[in-house]
């Protein structure tokens, strides 16, 4: 697996509302540049009760998390399904194969999985 996608990818919520990351976003690391990811103090994350499961606080460390989740939401808040968690994990790339073999690793990522092999969605709510 790769972190840079070569085409755009088309992610489908389950309320079928579709839309795409277009070649502006085709890696990382051009997400993490937009004007948009700069601005967003952190992530609020929220199970299908509305209960506080926690947050990502837009730092250094947590940058590639911010972008993926981020692009997972069209840049918008909502609800990441399985199917988006999928995309997310293909969008981390090498990384998600390191968090296989170490749970516990990269929380930002076993959030995925999980949320990929239960079917529970979260709700994410951008701070800016």
């Amino acid at each position: 697996m790769s972190s840079q996608l070569t085409s755009s990818i088309t992610i489908s919520s389950s309320d079928s509302v579709s839309s795409q990351l277009t070649n502006e976003f085709s890696d990382l690391s051009s997400i993490s540049n937009s004007t948009f990811i700069s601005t967003v103090k952190e992530l609020k994350l929220r199970d299908h009760r509305g209960g506080f499961l926690g947050s990502i606080r837009n730092n250094q460390v947590n940058q590639k998390s911010i972008c993926v989740y981020c692009a997972l939401l069209n840049f918008q808040n909502g609800l990441i399904d399985s199917e988006k968690a999928s995309k997310g994990l293909e969008l981390f790339g090498e990384t998600t194969i390191q968090a296989k073999e170490k749970p516990g690793s990269f929380i930002d990522i076993d959030r995925l999985i999980a949320i990929s092999l239960e079917n529970k969605p979260i709700q994410v709510e951008i701070i800016r």
